[in-house]
């Protein structure tokens, strides 16, 4: 009895002298260093403060204010840590290379689960899925976690811990009920709804329209959708929404200056709608459609079509990156693609760097050095992760000027030519032009070229619209190498 009255007097002692470590602060300092941020947040932690804590703690525990002071000093530092880390993070990497490179891999293996699911005549996807996942990352698999509820919540109850340890003051990590309750909140209040909010495909449908809502349809958005999808539920959604935008453009179509683009527009809009309503029938006629090599084959006129156009192409460089994908060799592609990303990079600073301090120069002339070497190491040297094979003097080459004081977007222009010559011999572009791939592509490239040939005759063919529209595509081609620059360099972008 004497010893359990100790111990409840030394927890008392401890939690007392944990309470007088922590005095209230008479003034507040910076949790960001941006005052425009820590106002609102100061506000915003006096509010939860008031509305969360103080109405349980005054009201039926204590009128002390040294409590209510503490769990301010407390979330106080925590923001501070979470300010600190952020600022570690190294954003540009993080964005463009994480994030795009984790996204395009699970695009990569939900489309090789659904070719296998077709080839293997399954119906669980999933399972497909994980299988292909931990293929891919040797043996780790998150289905459980992904898929059990239990495992879910112990896996963020982990995250969870791990973040509380980085992020809060020593007292309150070691206090432990403390502890577990900020990390059950934080699972169950915080992370599970999100997850479950944004997991939810009818969530994601109304988010991705929402940020759609001020951005304009055009043909090639329309065009997308029917390379991509065979579903007749959203081709004959396709078809309501071409009426809509048909009707749209029909009633700009009261003569004017840009009389005969509008004219243009419409006649590619409705034979678009044409070759639609006319795949509609076709399914409607059967129940399934399995579009065989051997239906294809006959079909498509074949003729050579250039490396840089297959690149410059979306579905185009999909099929040839899946090419190389079987001869072990798609670190050349993906090295050409992100050489391409970098010069961009590189422009981009050098337009910037007029408005910007000495400091500022150098920091992004580091950002650049720093790409590039990430680069050749994790495709040319051995200790990368492809470690492709390319000529020895023109590597040290590049590092030679790599590690020099003045560096530019043309510093891997020499190793990407290397690349793209490697890329358009015959073991690569040449045995990709005998591949059924490459037949899909010169079918994609007739279907493109027959809508365009379309519009463009039935635009020619309208009244009083020869001569404009004459000037129109004059102008269009005078103009047409910046623009296709430009084009090349956002779909390469994309698919980093």
């Amino acid at each position: 009895m004497i010893e359990n009255e100790k111990k409840i007097s030394d927890f008392q002692y401890d939690a007392s002298s944990c309470l007088k470590t922590s005095k209230p602060s008479t003034e507040r300092v910076p949790l960001t260093g941006i005052t425009d941020i820590d106002e609102p947040l100061y506000e915003l932690i006096d509010l939860f403060v008031r509305d969360y804590i103080e109405i349980w703690y005054k009201t039926q525990l204590s009128s002390e204010e040294s409590f209510i002071d503490d769990v301010k000093n407390g979330i106080y530092t925590t923001i501070r840590h979470l300010s600190e880390r952020l600022r570690e993070i190294d954003w540009l990497e993080f964005c463009t290379g994480t994030i795009v490179d984790s996204f395009a891999t699970h695009v990569r293996l939900y489309r090789k689960a659904k070719e296998r699911l077709r080839l293997e005549q399954s119906t669980d996807i999933r399972s497909c899925f994980f299988d292909l996942e931990a293929e891919y990352e040797r043996g780790i698999c998150r289905d459980e976690v992904c898929m059990d509820k239990d495992k879910e919540k112990e896996f963020l109850r982990d995250i969870v811990e791990v973040l509380i340890y980085i992020l809060l003051p020593a007292n309150e990590f070691r206090c432990v009920p403390a502890r577990v309750l900020l990390r059950e909140v934080a699972v169950n209040l915080g992370l599970i709804p999100f997850i479950d909010m944004y997991s939810d495909p009818d969530a994601i449908n109304q988010l991705i329209i929402n940020m759609c809502q001020q951005i304009p349809l055009t043909i090639d958005n329309f065009l997308l959708v029917v390379r991509t999808t065979d579903s007749k539920a959203e081709l004959s959604t396709l078809v309501e929404r071409l009426d809509i935008e048909i009707s749209r453009w029909r009633s700009k179509d009261t003569g004017g200056e840009n009389d005969a683009d509008i004219r243009a527009t419409l006649n590619s809009y409705q034979y678009l709608k044409k070759l639609l309503s006319e795949r509609l029938d076709t399914q409607n006629r059967t129940e399934t459609i399995i579009f065989d090599d051997d239906d294809i084959l006959p079909k498509v006129s074949y003729r050579e079509l250039p490396l840089a156009e297959i690149l410059n192409n979306c579905n185009g460089l999909d099929y040839f990156l899946k090419f190389l994908h079987t001869l072990d060799a798609v670190g050349y592609g993906n090295f050409y693609l992100n050489a391409e990303a970098f010069r961009c990079a590189g422009q981009s600073a050098s337009q910037q760097n007029a408005n910007f301090t000495y400091e500022q120069q150098q920091a992004n002339k580091e950002i650049l050095r720093n790409m590039a070497k990430d680069l050749i190491e994790q495709y040319f040297l051995s200790t990368g992760t492809f470690k492709l094979s390319m000529d020895e003097n023109l590597i040290k080459k590049t590092l030679k000027t790599l590690n020099s004081e003045t560096i530019d977007e043309t510093l891997l222009d020499e190793l990407q030519t290397k690349v793209f010559e490697l890329l358009s011999s015959e073991k690569y572009y040449g045995e990709f032009k005998k591949t059924t791939q490459y037949i899909k592509v010169l079918s994609e490239f007739e279907f493109t070229d027959s809508l365009n040939d379309n519009s463009d005759a039935a635009s020619l063919s309208s009244n009083n619209s020869n001569e404009t529209y004459g000037d129109s595509i004059e102008s269009q081609q005078q103009a047409s190498p910046g623009a296709n620059i430009h084009l090349t360099k956002k779909n390469i972008y994309i698919y980093i």
